[in-house]
This record gives structure tokens, C-alpha cells and sequence, in this order.
């Protein structure tokens, strides 16, 4: 019912544990074990779907089957090719996956973060530009506006000492 459930809720499903289980389990001599020829079924799948068979080395009953056992038999590229699959174990090396796990998600959280802080600094920057634009406008109209007020100023006492001029020589 397990993966039937999973199968129906279109969850995601770790078929190479699966697998292992299986084989773990037809592998066992103990009575109630299943004692099918497992080999020769994923044979035929294997050639059905030329699959290469023959390179990798041999596994034994001690092996833990990960990510990187699957690399070292070349039955995968890429390690990241299969999703990280948790064992139900609580080994130094499942403590380090999971914290590996951690600081990647973390990781991509402060990447997503510093892209969001740049765009914001970018903006900032245009904003700041167009305020620094916008005071040099204001200083050179208040320059424009003194420079206006000086010469009429100086026109004034111009005009005041040309008149007081006038008046001495009327005199």
C-alpha cells in the first residue's frame, strides 16, 4: 500500500532503496525471506534498456549503498543525478549530509538575499544621483537668483552716486 500511496499522490519515491531492500531481502537464507532470482529479472531489464553491464567493481554485504558507492561503480555520471535520500540511520556521515543539506539550503537563502540587497543598492545609487542632480540644480538657481540681487544692488549705488554727483554739481 506504501508505494501504491506514494505512486497515486504523485510523491516522490526512492526506488534505489527500494531496491536494496528487496535484494537485502532475497539475498537472506532465513525462512520467510523471499528466495526469487533476482539477478536474472534486473539482468533482463539491464539488456532490455543496454544498460552496460560489467564495469564498476563488485559490491559485498558490508557496503553502504550512497550516493558515492553508485559513483565509485559507474552507475552514475553525475552524483547529483540522484536526489540525497536520507538513511534511517544516525551515523557521523547522515549527521554531515544533513548539515551539508543546511548549508546549501542556507546558502541559497543568502544568495537570493544578496541578489535582492544589490538590486535595492542599485536603486538607492539611481536615487541618490538623481537627488545630488536635483540640489546642483537648486545651488546654481540660488547662485542665479544672488547674482541678480548683486546687480541690482550695485546698479543702485550707481545710480545713487550718479545722482549725488549730479546734485554736487548743481551746486
Amino acid at each position: 500500500m506504501g508505494i501504491a500511496n506514494a505512486l497515486e499522490k504523485k510523491e516522490p519515491v526512492d526506488w534505489p532503496s527500494l531496491m536494496i531492500k528487496h535484494i537485502t531481502r532475497v539475498s537472506n537464507s532465513q525462512p520467510g525471506s523471499h528466495q526469487l532470482a533476482f539477478g536474472n529479472l534486473l539482468t533482463r531489464v539491464f539488456t532490455t534498456f543496454v544498460v552496460p553491464l560489467g564495469k564498476g567493481r563488485a559490491l559485498t554485504r558490508v557496503d553502504m549503498f550512497t550516493q558515492s558507492t553508485f559513483a565509485k561503480c559507474g552507475l552514475i555520471a553525475d552524483p547529483v543525478q540522484v536526489p540525497i535520500a536520507y538513511p534511517r540511520a544516525s551515523g557521523l556521515i547522515t549527521h554531515l549530509l544533513k548539515d551539508l543539506q543546511v548549508v546549501r539550503d542556507q546558502c541559497e537563502t543568502l544568495q537570493n538575499e544578496n541578489m535582492c540587497l544589490r538590486t535595492e543598492l542599485t536603486a538607492s545609487k539611481e536615487e541618490v544621483g538623481r537627488l545630488k542632480d536635483q540640489l546642483v540644480q537648486q545651488q546654481l538657481d540660488n547662485n542665479a537668483r544672488v547674482d541678480r540681487e548683486f546687480k541690482k544692488k550695485s546698479q543702485r549705488r550707481k545710480t545713487l552716486k550718479q545722482e549725488s554727483r549730479a546734485k554736487e554739481g548743481n551746486k
